[in-house]
């Protein structure tokens, strides 16, 4: 296996040092892990620059919309070509390019592949010298060895032609029959593939669930997404078994193996695999309307990984995105600039610029105010963490001198600070408060 070839290395910064290789001929560089370069600054932006090789025409820069911008040799950078030995700086990153051939190959942005079946590799017989197969003990290893296969063949071809004697209706109960009350992760796993292309446009849509953990691709060309599938996010074991459950109820397993169909100008195609205990499914429909059954299980799928994942807001247009984020940004302004009207306002500010940065997390190119999004929302998040360490060292002060009564009102601040029991600092300091106020008694 050849070398992958560096691409750039990192002159400065936390990951210098690091040499990095472009896994394909169109990248995102940021800090978020939903990029394809990820680099550990907390400077940089979540998506900050895309790179990129044109065709006969080396490689090419161009900024995302970035807080702090994209430097080129120390100049801002719109769209650029970028040479070899050119310095992009990004945050307190730099990186230097070393090299501008493309990659040797391209898996993440190669749609040629999308419709192309599998290639299996060729096996290499090797050699055998009969001679020395027949004689001795290794004779009657493979005799005994001969004896054995048949037998096992025998009980496995009298098992399926007992099963499929049955009716029908037995196979779903076959299959109930693997699903525990908790499904262990092994017993379970799905990959489910949906695939729309026409002249315009290719979508595609990948989920895979390997042994308790979840990943979603999605690739939208004439919109510019791409989600990465490297969440990899565990699924608790219940709701494996739950999902598993109805996937049964609603009668995949009942479903015949294809459902062709012929279509001008359009390639949709739902390819759709489950694992369960012992048994394997897979479903493929081409070019037609799908079975209800099948239909049914593949929203289920859908809509279970946007709930796992967070990806709700990507079956939306950019536009509408957009929009939505733009209403959050307000809202977020608004909140912020009466912070110290209600002591919830800063916490609810944060809330509602993350919401912001979450819709269009996905749409590129960045609209004009994403650069507002995130500074402010870095600001307000280092405000309330600064109020909330202030808090606690007045409370910290208040228990030295023994005046619980101060200590317990400066606790109550920080949790009228953030109205939100899950958040780990409002578990933390009502502990605080608890034991406080029990010593005020």
């Amino acid at each position: 296996m050849a070398e992958e070839t560096v691409h750039f290395i990192v002159l400065s910064g936390p990951d210098r040092g690091r040499d990095i290789t472009l896994p394909s001929n169109e990248v995102r560089i940021g800090r978020s892990s939903n990029n394809d370069v990820v680099i550990h600054d907390p400077v940089m932006s979540r998506f900050h620059c895309r790179v990129y090789f044109k065709p006969g025409d080396g490689l090419w820069a161009t900024d995302l919309g970035s807080s702090n911008q994209t430097l080129i040799n120390n100049k801002p950078l719109q769209e650029q070509k970028v040479s070899i030995g050119d310095t992009l700086t990004m945050g307190d990153t730099t990186l230097k390019l070393v090299s501008d051939s493309p990659p040797s190959s391209s898996k993440k942005h190669d749609h040629s592949s999308l419709f192309s079946e599998p290639v299996l590799p060729q096996l290499v017989q090797p050699k055998l010298n009969l001679r020395s197969l027949f004689t001795g003990r290794i004779f009657y290893a493979l005799v005994i060895a001969l004896v054995l296969l048949v037998v096992v063949i025998y009980i496995f071809t009298t098992h399926d032609n007992t099963q499929q004697s049955g009716a029908g209706s037995t196979t779903s109960q076959g299959v109930q029959s693997v699903v525990p009350e908790r499904v262990a992760t092994q017993m379970f796993g799905l990959r489910y593939e949906k695939v729309s292309a026409s002249p315009d446009n290719i979508m595609r849509y990948e989920m895979n669930l390997r042994e308790g953990a979840l990943s979603i691709q999605i690739d939208d060309i004439k919109n510019t997404r791409h989600v990465p599938s490297n969440q990899d996010k565990l699924v608790d074991d219940h709701l494996l078994s739950d999902l598993l459950k109805s996937i049964i109820d609603v009668g995949f397993f009942e479903l015949n193996d294809e459902y062709l169909g012929v279509a001008k100008d359009v390639w949709d195609v739902w390819d759709l695999s489950v694992t369960a205990g012992t048994k394997t499914h897979r479903v493929k429909v081409v070019n037609r309307i799908a079975p209800s059954a099948f239909t049914a299980v593949c929203e289920l799928l859908e809509e279970f990984g946007q709930n796992e994942l967070g990806l709700s807001a990507i079956a939306l247009a950019p536009e509408q995105l957009i929009e939505m984020a733009r209403e959050a940004c307000d809202l977020g302004k608004d909140l912020y600039e009466k912070r110290e009207v209600k002591h919830e306002n800063l916490f609810n500010a944060i809330q509602a610029l993350e919401k912001a940065e979450w819709y269009i997390e996905t749409v590129e190119p960045k609209p004009d105010f994403y650069a507002d999004i995130v500074s402010l929302l870095s600001r307000a998040q280092d405000e309330l963490n600064e109020v909330c360490e202030h808090q606690n060292f007045l409370a910290n002060r208040a228990i030295k001198l023994g005046n619980w009564h101060e200590a317990a009102q400066e606790l109550r601040i920080i949790l009228a600070k953030i109205p939100n029991r899950s958040h780990q600092r409002y578990k933390d300091t009502e502990k605080r408060l608890i034991d406080v106020e029990r010593r005020i008694r």
